[in-house]
């Protein structure tokens, strides 16, 4: 398997984060041949040093690396045009500060990047997979859940049966089961009990249950009418879908499934829900984009990974003793952990 990773954000913890990142990603499977796309943000003076420290650790794998510059004139203008297609009042100031736009084009940058990079090479990558500089993947990027077999189906999908809506007796639907199902997939241990509380119990299930299904994709409709394990491993392996971390923190996708993703970076605010008052919001646009491109989204949040990026103290979500490979410590967060300073 071949896999294009875009890494961007800035400097500001990269050092406490890379060695995470090399750790779960770029090692996480022999069977995976990784290549780093990195767009970031760092001040002139520092940039030798950055780039020395990633050069030393990624090596070959660090195909191409992009400094952002704010200033940069195509930025300039592309930011003010799609200023232009923002009609909720409050928005405009707030976009123009954030960094919401700049976000997605960075992915763009990244994306072409590895356009240039495959027709250079004359091959396609089989999987894109987005994260941040500031931020810690706790679990190995392996698709381990490409390798799901019919009883691991089977046991997970009659685990999550047994549970039921928050404090109720109500017991989860088909398409809830299916939707949490495919919210946890990322590593088939995450489901068992983890110091003695179940993933399924401290996930944020409100979110994840608001995962969005696109009703055409008949192998999608199939999968979830029936709960059949068979139905699932198809949609698993065959299907179109884009599994993200809250939200847009990160994300994976089939390359070719991808592509309209990073034209957020132009099109920013083109679309929009005129009765949503979040319609502006990066999470929203997000998510408004893979519904254009005809993917079911599927997202993950836990209650302990989510607070991380208001709640930041590093003795909540690390311990024990810090090493080079974990210069944090061991990490208490079960998939991933923002980290702010």
């Amino acid at each position: 398997m071949k896999l294009a990773t875009f890494y961007t954000g800035s400097v500001r913890t990269l050092n406490k984060t890379l060695p995470y990142f090399l750790n779960n990603v770029l090692n996480a499977s022999k069977n995976i041949q990784v290549h780093i796309y990195i767009v970031i943000d760092a001040k002139k003076e520092d940039r030798p040093a950055v780039e020395s420290l990633l050069k030393s650790k990624l090596h070959s794998h660090l195909i191409s690396l992009v400094w952002f510059d704010h200033s940069d004139p195509h930025y300039t203008i592309t930011k003010q045009w799609n200023l232009q297609n923002i009609f909720l009042e409050g928005w405009r100031p707030y976009l123009n500060n954030s960094g919401s736009m700049l976000e997605y084009y960075q992915l763009l940058l990244a994306y072409q990047s590895m356009l240039k990079y495959e027709w250079q090479k004359n091959f396609q990558y089989d999987y894109i997979f987005r994260t941040r500089t500031d931020s810690v993947v706790n679990t190995k990027l392996d698709f381990s859940w490409l390798n799901l077999n019919i009883e691991d189906i089977k046991t997970r999908i009659e685990y999550i049966k047994t549970q039921n809506y928050t404090n109720t007796d109500t017991k989860y639907s088909n398409e809830d089961v299916f939707k949490l199902f495919m919210a946890t997939i990322y590593n088939p241990k995450l489901f068992h009990k983890i110091d003695n509380t179940d993933l399924i119990v401290s996930l944020d299930k409100t979110k994840s249950l608001a995962s969005k299904i696109d009703t055409y994709d008949y192998k999608l409709v199939k999968a979830i009418k029936t709960l059949d394990p068979t139905k699932i491993k198809d949609f698993v392996s065959n299907g179109r879908y884009i599994l993200t971390i809250r939200k847009n923190l990160m994300y994976v996708c089939k390359r070719n499934d991808f592509h309209l993703i990073p034209m957020l970076g132009v099109m920013y605010a083109l679309n929009h829900h005129l009765n949503d008052n979040y319609t502006y919001n990066a999470e929203s646009q997000f998510e408004m984009m893979c519904q254009y491109s005809r993917l079911s989204v599927f997202d993950y949040g836990d209650h302990l990974d989510d607070s991380s990026l208001y709640q930041y103290e590093e003795s909540k979500f690390f311990d024990g003793e810090k090493t080079e490979n974990e210069p944090l410590g061991k990490v208490k967060a079960r998939l991933y952990c923002l980290v702010r300073k």
